[in-house]
């Protein structure tokens, strides 16, 4: 999304004329085409320029689907402005060291894993999982990757521990900063 943001409200514009329905699909993955990749301010930008959108209506199903999807899309834009301020100004930045960047995300998926409910052993299970994934990093790759992906909504990095393997977390942690 980070490449035709701009385009959005016209192509909605062209579908409506048509008949033709209209879905977004968030993008996490990769960050460089993900809106999450971007500065708060970026983002920002994006939401003011969707707002300040005309979508024209149309006589037809689709016109009345794809305004919605739209309105959609700007609330899920502004959210994400928060979300990213919040993680600008957090103290993720502070982190330096590789136990830093453990501790980190350690404290965070503590944090996080009630919306789960898990059971105890799943949690210590998932504890000792992000330990070997950090066992097989480096410092700088485990920095940069901690500070990237948190980047990601909190249910989402949370899945992402739980339904990964330690060596599949590892990658994923190198992988984000990139």
């Amino acid at each position: 999304m980070q490449q035709n943001w701009k385009e959005i409200p016209a192509m909605i514009n062209e579908m409506n004329k048509r008949d033709i329905n209209v879905f977004f699909n968030p993008v996490d993955f990769p960050s460089s085409h993900s809106l999450r990749g971007l500065p708060s301010q970026k983002i920002i930008e994006i939401y003011n320029y969707f707002k300040s959108a005309t979508i024209v209506p149309y006589i037809n199903d689709a016109s009345i689907q794809n305004s919605k999807m739209f309105l959609g899309l700007i609330l899920q834009t502004k959210l994400m402005f928060e979300e990213i301020k919040q993680y600008e100004d957090s103290e993720i930045h502070k982190i330096k060291t590789k136990l830093e960047a453990e501790n980190f995300l350690l404290q965070f998926f503590k944090n996080n894993i009630a919306t789960f409910h898990c059971s105890k052993t799943t949690i210590d299970e998932n504890i000792i999982k992000i330990k070997e994934a950090f066992s097989i990093l480096k410092n700088e790759s485990s920095v940069k990757g901690v500070k990237s992906i948190l980047r990601l909504p909190n249910y989402l990095l949370i899945s992402e521990i739980i339904y990964t393997t330690s060596k599949k977390l590892a990658v994923r942690l190198q992988q984000s900063f990139k």
